[in-house]
């Protein structure tokens, strides 16, 4: 079991490349312009040269178990998720609709994708990664499914198309190449390799870009009561069901260390997005964001440290 300080020095460069991102941000080395841009190349580019690297030849994604059982328990985990988040607005008696539906939707979901790519490559292996984005499909339909009916309030305003964006079909065709044995040529799988390397730094600045955009705005103050109970949530409580989860899946142990990571990890970047676009409270969601992401440098380490003794990883 790695000590404590060895797992800060793993996590750590994943919150410098984040703050990386908040100083290139703060001097205008990166344009608000140049977001969207950029946005595009990790989503459609990188991000997918990533997943086929990762899931095309990994034996361990030709069993149909790691699969169809990964995806599964990432809906399952973020529909969990809502629910704790909807029960705790209501012990806050926060306003209905908002914030109430933001506090829920926020606190509910956690950050699923570039924080815990680096750890998992650090910490496991290639076979947990592929199975960290199996994962992933499920997360993503309950997001834009129940995820997106809870923020807005009206049913199918995300809907299951909203699912299907460039990631998810790499990782359905990836998926679908791996079931029937392809394996690209050397140079085609060299090129890949060198542009998913590429993918969660770029992805982690733009989160330091971000942060940096939401430290900037003028908010009309901090709920602060509301805001220590989403972190009390989301780094202290939901952890504790994940890991009892994780614990029950020692058949399953790629899909068990995915489980360690995703209980140690902060509140999703996307809410903020997501609640401005769909009216909500996105000074909430930016605050219990900012929030998680910061106590998750000292929390996510110690709930690694957690899972992997508790579970034996």
């Amino acid at each position: 079991m790695p000590p404590y300080l060895e797992l800060i020095g793993i996590v750590a460069p994943v919150f410098l490349m984040v703050a990386t991102g908040v100083v290139l941000r703060r001097v205008k080395w990166i344009a608000v312009e140049a977001d969207a841009s950029l946005l595009r190349l990790g989503v459609y580019v990188l991000y997918p040269a990533l997943i086929a690297d990762t899931i095309i030849g990994n034996e361990a994604l030709r069993r149909l178990g790691n699969i169809l059982l990964p995806a599964a328990l990432g809906a399952g985990t973020v529909l969990i998720g809502f629910l704790a988040g909807a029960v705790g607005a209501a012990a806050l008696r926060l306003r209905w609709p908002h914030p109430a539906r933001t506090f829920a939707f926020t606190t509910g979901i956690f950050n699923y994708g570039f924080i815990p790519i680096p750890l998992i490559t650090a910490l496991f292996d290639r076979a947990t990664l592929g199975v960290l984005f199996t994962y992933t499909l499920g997360v993503e339909f309950a997001l834009w499914s129940a995820g997106i009916a809870l923020l807005s309030g009206q049913r199918g305003k995300g809907g299951w198309a909203a699912a299907l964006n460039p990631p998810i079909i790499a990782i359905i065709v990836s998926l679908a190449l791996n079931r029937v044995g392809f394996d690209p040529l050397p140079f085609a799988r060299t090129t890949l390799q060198w542009l998913g390397r590429c993918a969660f730094p770029l992805q982690l600045i733009l989160t330091g870009t971000a942060l940096a955009d939401l430290m900037r705005r003028q908010s009309p103050g901090v709920p602060w009561r509301t805001v220590a109970a989403a972190n009390l949530l989301r780094l202290a409580v939901l952890p504790v069901g994940m890991l009892a989860l994780a614990q029950l899946l020692g058949s399953q142990p790629e899909l068990q260390r995915v489980a360690i990571v995703q209980a140690a990890m902060p509140c999703a970047m996307l809410p903020v997005m997501l609640a401005r676009h769909y009216h909500a409270d996105s000074d909430l969601a930016a605050w219990i964001v900012g929030s998680t992401t910061i106590l998750g440098l000292f929390t996510i380490p110690l709930w690694l440290r957690v899972g992997i003794w508790w579970v034996g990883a």
